[in-house]
């Protein structure tokens, strides 16, 4: 069962970083903040009740729901998804053109 809860809770945190990506215009800074701060947290409570990290899993859980659940899952943002631009087609070395596919 634990082993369940775990990989809930993984495709969860996956749903809620991929909204703050989505969210934040692609900024990547803002994911790994978050992931860091979850970290440090995680690791302070672990040694209090793992109770109380269970409780937090649940709350990262229920974000993911309600962002499926806001955001439509085609897009997870509260805003336009964050597209990158495409690349510019370079040139090769010796001066030709790669070929367009």
């Amino acid at each position: 069962m634990m082993v369940v809860g775990f990989f809930v809770g993984l495709m969860a945190g996956a749903v809620w970083l991929t909204f703050l990506l989505n969210s934040s215009g692609g900024s990547i800074l803002i994911v790994a903040l978050w992931h860091l701060a979850w970290n440090l947290v995680n690791v302070g409570r672990a040694q209090v009740s793992e109770t109380v990290l269970a409780w937090m899993s649940g709350r990262v859980i229920l974000l993911a729901v309600l962002v499926v659940i806001i955001g439509r899952p085609a897009r997870l943002s509260m805003s336009e998804k964050f597209v990158h631009p495409p690349l510019k087609q370079r040139d090769l070395p010796d001066g030709r053109s790669r070929p367009k596919r």
